[in-house]
């Protein structure tokens, strides 16, 4: 059973502690950024596996791009569908979510 009260105090925590980030005018830049990468490596551990999967049963594959104007974002194609995900959208959200927690 989920403890709720644990819950709401690890949000308050991590809202005081958001707080203080912003009042000090500590950036989280750099921690963005390492998940991001942190990400992109384990989605391509991922593909790799679902690729097996997928060459095993003569389909297409998950093909990762790799174009220098990509700096920044993780682009994934099959077949003709495309998956980008962006840093900077990823910056921009969580800074809205967090205005929005903080208020």
């Amino acid at each position: 059973m989920t403890d709720y009260g644990e819950l709401a105090q690890k949000l308050s925590n991590q809202r005081s502690r958001a707080q203080w980030d912003r009042e000090a005018g500590v950036e989280r830049e750099s921690d963005a950024t390492q998940i991001f990468e942190r990400v992109k490596i384990h989605a391509g551990n991922e593909i790799e596996k679902a690729n097996a999967e997928l060459r095993k049963r003569k389909l297409g594959i998950i093909e990762r791009l790799f174009l220098p104007s990509y700096h920044g974002k993780l682009c994934l194609s099959f077949g003709s569908l495309l998956c980008t995900a962006d840093l900077q959208e990823v910056r921009r959200i969580t800074r809205r979510f967090q205005e929005k927690i903080l208020r």
